[in-house]
């Protein structure tokens, strides 16, 4: 799947209701159409036993091997292993909200410019729930405490896998409740692959090309960080 998802907010009222927030607290922002690594996002988390309706910058930025990466996925395997996943998977999860994400099918096994385009929805629901993490930086630039979010990936169903060989942990909403509770047992066993029964996969028309693109940020007072190039889902 490639670097990007949706996320259209029309319904307020809904969507207040789908997550379990209050409506005056999502703010009146375009939707969101081509939400890229690096740029501000939307997220829900608990906070003061409440849940809250906040903006975050999608990925973390660290330095590997000398050179700085923005990672933004969290593989489920070995998540209660990681010093970096564990803490934030144990105080930390939150949900981001989405209507759909993207993927560009692989042309004799490679990701290609032009490549066919495919739009990914989940059924009889307009909008769901990744699994995500969430923690804070120091913006370089502004200097400001900034919360960031990882979206948890695992392996794909029988369906998903045509298209790339990682999938996002998407809730149902019956377990809202349960995965942004604060425990010291952290729920792992919804860390599982979505079915493909649930997934409706549709081509969209003039395919767009692989490219860089710079993300608009969904908080304009906020400087979006430069989108990164590949898949939502690396290899």
């Amino acid at each position: 799947m490639c670097g990007r998802y949706k996320f259209y907010r029309s319904d307020k009222w809904a969507i207040a209701k789908k997550f379990g927030v209050r409506i005056e607290d999502i703010p009146d922002y375009a939707d969101e159409i081509d939400n890229a690594p690096g740029s501000w996002r939307s997220a829900i988390q608990i906070e003061n036993d409440e849940r809250m309706w906040t903006g975050m910058r999608w990925g973390f930025d660290m330095t590997i091997q000398g050179k700085t990466k923005t990672v933004f996925n969290t593989k489920v395997e070995g998540v209660m292993e990681s010093k970096l996943w564990k803490p934030r998977f144990v105080k930390n999860r939150c949900i981001i909200p989405a209507t759909g994400f993207i993927e560009w099918k692989k042309v004799d096994g490679k990701r290609v410019p032009g490549a066919p385009k495919f739009d990914i929805t989940v059924t009889d629901q307009e909008c769901f729930g990744f699994a995500g993490l969430w923690g804070t930086w120091t913006n370089p630039k502004t200097r400001l405490v900034e919360k960031t979010f990882s979206i948890f990936t695992t392996d794909p169903n029988e369906m998903f896998a045509e298209y790339h060989n990682r999938q996002p942990v998407i809730l149902e909403p019956g377990e809202f409740e349960e995965w942004l509770a604060p425990s010291e047992r952290p729920p792992a066993h919804l860390l599982r692959i979505f079915p493909a029964e649930k997934m409706v996969v549709t081509q969209v028309e003039n395919p767009t090309p692989m490219k860089a693109v710079k993300a608009k940020a969904a908080n304009p007072e906020k400087e979006p960080l430069a989108a990164v190039t590949g898949s939502l889902f690396p290899e």
